[in-house]
């Protein structure tokens, strides 16, 4: 059954924000592809005629209220539209780098722009449309999600073994998540918004299938032991496609310092302050593990540098490196990319 679908003055809105006859604005989100209700918002985007290629396509993101609707409203300009289609038009499916590089906010927009419905401008929108492509976002999403699924099951299994296991059961729940975000979008449910996906699967399979029912039975470990958890996302993982992305994995990562982390050092010891509000104590050896990823490094990459370092063996560098990353990656500490 579908939601209902609310009423926003969407003409009105649109001749409040132009700012030229040709600027193109239109509507797109979980309202058009069905999965709003009453109470949900309307995505609203303007895409202004003039303007330059800005390396943030995104010029304003705000909500407003409007007549007693709120509205997310999000402004971008024709030039950076199409630099955005070029650079995922151009994104082969198959290499893995550039995949697991792509971002998700611009894969999104990508899709919403391909799927919209015009709210000023119809010609213009349409002539916009020709630069997207609603199977080049699938095709994209799906290796996007398949390369994340091997990554954090991975992770699951490296931290069990380590003794880890909170942390082994939230990565093999994000394994599975995108192993199922993978195949919808290998089904033509490809909306980049992947809050959705239980919708996804009841709409393209329904709520009795046994995709829904097995994916919701991988939400928790319920009675299971992590152990067996951790086969039963494995599975699930290979039946979802997941082993075509076998070629990806923890060690292709690059790993470099997140922007919003300061090195903080206070007499004999250091500091990571992130947000001027988490702060993370380093010991000597892990400050030399720090200072290394002012550049991207993959992870052999860092274990070689501190085999040369702290003067230890490989198999020793290799566990206390994994063991930083572990905890660095929880607080966010690092980006990957």
């Amino acid at each position: 059954m579908t939601a209902r679908r609310p009423s926003f003055p969407v003409d009105r809105i649109a001749k409040e924000i132009i700012t030229a006859p040709e600027d193109v604005v239109f509507v797109s989100g979980s309202l058009v592809e069905g999965f709003g209700n009453e109470n949900s918002d309307l995505d609203l985007f303007l895409v202004r005629y003039e303007g330059e290629v800005t390396p943030d396509p995104r010029q304003v993101l705000a909500t407003v209220g409007f007549e007693g609707a709120y509205v997310d409203y999000e402004v971008y300009n024709q030039a950076n539209m199409a630099a955005v289609a070029r650079r995922i038009n151009e994104t082969d499916e198959t290499d893995f780098r550039a995949v697991w590089e792509t971002s998700l906010d611009r894969l999104d927009l990508y899709y919403r722009t391909a799927v919209a419905e015009p709210a000023h401008n119809p010609d213009g929108l349409q002539e916009l449309r020709r630069q997207f492509d609603r199977d080049v976002a699938a095709r994209l999403l799906q290796a996007w999600a398949g390369l994340r699924s091997v990554v954090r099951l991975q992770e699951a299994r490296e931290s069990l073994d380590a003794g880890y296991a909170p942390q082994a059961l939230v990565s093999a729940q994000a394994a599975a998540a995108h192993a199922a975000d993978s195949y919808l979008a290998s089904q033509g449910e490809a909306y980049p918004n992947l809050k959705w996906r239980y919708e996804k699967i009841a709409r393209r399979f329904g709520r009795d299938s046994d995709l829904y029912q097995r994916l919701w039975a991988l939400k928790s470990p319920g009675n299971r032991g992590v152990t067996a958890y951790l086969d039963d996302v494995a599975a699930f993982c290979d039946e979802m496609g997941m082993p075509a992305y076998a070629g990806w994995g923890v060690d292709q990562l690059r790993l470099t310092q997140a922007r919003d982390v300061k090195r903080f050092p206070i007499g004999n010891r250091t500091l990571l302050v992130q947000n001027k509000t988490l702060t993370f104590e380093l010991s000597p050896a892990a400050a030399q593990a720090w200072q290394a990823l002012r550049q991207p490094l993959t992870r052999p990459q860092l274990i070689d540098r501190m085999v040369k370092r702290w003067r230890v063996d490989l198999e020793e560098a290799s566990r206390e490196v994994a063991d930083l990353l572990r905890a660095w990656k929880r607080y966010r500490l690092v980006r990957e990319s």
